[in-house]
């Protein structure tokens, strides 16, 4: 057998089977992809890939299925025993850093919400600027609503529940929460709006944006 089959009848399939136990970890330990979009884009895009060599290497040849298992439960075994290590010297070299992904994107950005009962009384209807959008808060038959109008004039609309003096959630057409917001930082007419989804989700989907009052009424 020439170096060139080994490596193809061999060497590759085994690589392939430790990429696979490596992919099958990172499933178990998913909250490390978990905290940015592009992360867990990357992961899926290199998961098809491997999953795509792996099922045209045993397409075309089916002795790379058996090569490909000693590859996995080798990579299992190596893995099993150089972690603990690994981890082992960390700590003995890091005893006392601690790795804490951010849980908002208030902590990630080191921003802190500073709230005014008074204020936010009085930014609660109005109509308010940002860079990019107008947003109007208003009260129609007891009941409270948000049109949020981007440049391009497309339109959301909201019935939003006021939950405190400074935060209120966005709801949808069946009632479900949609967003939770909270207005803070108030320095002369303006203040930042903190917004997350109401569901689970990831930190790039939560904003925090500056604002302008333009008036007290839509």
């Amino acid at each position: 057998m020439s170096f060139k089959e080994a490596l193809k009848l061999i060497a590759l399939p085994m690589i392939l089977g430790a990429m696979f136990y490596f992919f099958v970890l990172l499933g178990y330990n998913y909250k490390v992809i978990t905290d940015s979009t592009i992360k867990t884009w990357i992961a899926l895009i290199a998961g098809t890939i491997l999953m795509y060599f792996i099922v045209f290497g045993a397409i075309t040849n089916k002795d790379s299925i058996s090569v490909g298992i000693y590859g996995f439960y080798i990579s299992k075994i190596v893995f099993g025993i150089c972690a603990p290590v690994v981890m082992l010297f960390l700590q003995l070299i890091y005893p006392t850093q601690k790795i804490d992904s951010p849980k908002s994107l208030l902590e990630k950005e080191n921003v802190v919400f500073i709230f005014n009962n008074g204020n936010c009384f009085k930014a609660k209807y109005g109509t308010f600027i940002t860079d990019t959008d107008t947003i109007i808060r208003y009260l129609k038959n007891n009941r409270n609503y948000e049109i949020i109008k981007s440049i391009s004039q497309e339109e959301k609309r909201f019935q939003i529940r006021w939950l405190d003096s400074c935060s209120y959630a966005r709801l949808s057409n069946n009632n479900a929460v949609v967003e939770f917001v909270q207005l803070g930082n108030f320095e002369n007419n303006k203040h930042q709006m903190y917004s997350k989804p109401g569901i689970t989700h990831y930190i790039d989907k939560e904003k925090i944006i500056t604002v302008e009052q333009i008036n007290n009424a839509p």
